[in-house]
């Protein structure tokens, strides 16, 4: 079974481009979390994530929510292994998981000689 779905929605004359991120993930209390993204293609859009008790109840949610985006006109774009994982991976929407942050600049080193005036900040 897929763990992870990525679905777009795209029509230029209605101006719409949306994207639907699904994934399944187990966490630190032996649930299972259901998360879903959604949103307008190339912003951060919405997260939510539901608990489950079992991945079986969580998988089962995610194959609903999936058919129902299905019958709405969204169109699988992939099916992402669980081995990938859903959010970071390349080929996905642009989401606030996929995004990468550019390193902050490094400030200039300023050397000053004892005894000698140093440029004050």
């Amino acid at each position: 079974m897929r763990d992870d779905m990525h679905l777009h929605r795209v029509d230029p004359d209605r101006n719409m481009a949306r994207f639907y991120l699904m994934s399944v993930q187990p966490n630190l209390f032996g649930e299972w979390a259901l998360v879903r993204e959604w949103g307008r293609i190339g912003s951060a859009g919405r997260l939510v994530s539901v608990l489950f008790v079992s991945e079986q109840e969580a998988t089962q949610a995610m194959a609903q929510h999936t058919d129902a985006k299905l019958r709405r006109g969204y169109e699988v774009v992939q099916a992402i292994p669980r081995h990938m994982g859903a959010f970071g991976s390349e080929g996905h929407a642009p989401s606030r998981f996929s995004k990468r942050l550019k390193p902050a600049p490094r400030p200039t080193p300023v050397m000053c000689r004892v005894n000698s005036a140093c440029p004050q900040d």
